[in-house]
């Protein structure tokens, strides 16, 4: 039984050594292979899994501010994978623990959508959907046209 563990434990290190090192398969790409789940995961680095590819992980092609979204509030630094109610999904049935995780995290608009290139990483911000909340209230962007 230990040694089945273990033998887990270094096969997932191996899985993420790999992951850094390998690059896109991509012609002309130099870039590192993706960190999210999804399709291409194994073969596309992040901007092409999410061009190329309908994604499964934190993000959709169809909302491109999705892709700016990390894995922990960037206010509180509340980490959805850190919650035993949702870490219990990692291995069991990954899809739904994207599922949970893209519920609890949400990507704040800084300076509001109404601005040139509103999907731009630079007026993106992680948050979870109590800071989400706040800051909305706080800056009244209820008010905002868009």
């Amino acid at each position: 039984m230990i040694l089945d563990i273990k033998t887990r434990v270094c096969k997932k290190i191996v899985d993420i050594i790999k992951a850094q090192s390998t690059k896109c398969t991509v012609v002309g790409c130099d870039e590192c292979i993706t960190p999210y789940k999804g399709p291409g995961e194994k073969i596309l680095c992040s901007d092409h899994q999410r061009n190329l590819m309908d994604y499964g992980g934190l993000g959709k092609v169809s909302v491109p501010h999705s892709h700016h979204r990390k894995d922990m509030c960037e206010m509180c630094e509340y980490a959805p994978a850190d919650d035993p109610n949702i870490a219990i999904h990692r291995d069991r049935d990954p899809e739904e623990f994207n599922r949970h995780m893209r519920q609890q995290l949400e990507v704040h608009h800084i300076n509001g959508r109404d601005i040139p290139e509103p999907d731009h990483p630079d007026n993106c911000m992680t948050v979870c959907v109590r800071c989400h909340r706040k800051l909305t209230t706080d800056n009244q962007d209820y008010l905002r046209s868009n």
